[in-house]
């Protein structure tokens, strides 16, 4: 049998929210191990290739790699398969160009400008909290950093404001009641959603249940069909 990782992925198989059209090739390119999972990142090659159109050819993006002028989050990336994800800066000095990676009203990567200042900082969504040796407190972020004496009040699932320079904490949101938020998986990340809890006397903060909200002026409909329900943030 074949060991190792594997280094293929047909082009049927890619995820959909690339928009990979199925003729141009047989394979399509598999992003690199990294901060985000396969089915929820995009390959720089086709951020620059397919969205952007500044390259035509893999080997063109190869180019524009090895000159070292894509950066993402602060940091100069020269792999073409390199997993950028969400709300991820992605700037281009030659440029002068900001980007930031979000989905769209159908679960898709939208190429967002921002300007410089903007780019100076990201939100992450907190995984984990956990106490490493000699009792320091860890913080786990959505795209893997790991940031060591994070503030007491934050809590998992809580949202943190990155300073991308430093990488300092400098802001925090918890995720309390009446909450809006967005999904950070792919299939469900069209819908931001506004959490509402039935306060009851016997059942307080048991039952629960979600509102869809319009988000970027389009509606959205449950999958189950169920009966459309609207907030208005």
């Amino acid at each position: 049998m074949a060991r190792g990782p594997k280094k293929h992925l047909k082009r049927v198989a890619a995820p959909k929210h690339w928009m990979l059209d199925k003729l141009t090739g047989v394979f399509a390119p598999r992003p690199s191990t990294g901060p985000h999972k396969l089915r929820e990142c995009l390959p720089l090659i086709i951020f620059l290739r397919n969205r952007l159109k500044y390259a035509l050819t893999g080997d063109e993006v190869k180019k524009i790699c090895m000159q070292r002028f894509i950066k993402i989050d602060g940091k100069v990336r020269t792999d073409i398969t390199y997993p950028a994800g969400f709300m991820d800066v992605i700037s281009i000095d030659k440029t002068g160009e900001n980007f930031r990676l979000i989905y769209d009203t159908k679960g898709r990567f939208a190429v967002h400008r921002i300007t410089t200042e903007e780019a100076k900082y990201k939100l992450c969504k907190v995984r984990k909290i956990f106490v490493g040796t000699k009792g320091i407190p860890h913080l786990v972020t959505h795209d893997a950093r790991t940031i060591r004496y994070p503030d007491p009040l934050i809590k998992v699932n809580d949202t943190i404001q990155i300073d991308l320079e430093t990488g300092k904490i400098t802001d925090f949101i918890n995720l309390t009641l009446a909450t809006n938020y967005c999904s950070l998986h792919y299939s469900s990340s069209s819908l931001i959603e506004h959490e509402q809890w039935h306060n009851t006397v016997k059942k307080m903060l048991e039952e629960s249940h979600f509102i869809e909200a319009r988000a970027f002026g389009a509606e959205f409909k449950r999958k189950n069909n169920e009966k459309e329900k609207f907030f208005q943030g």
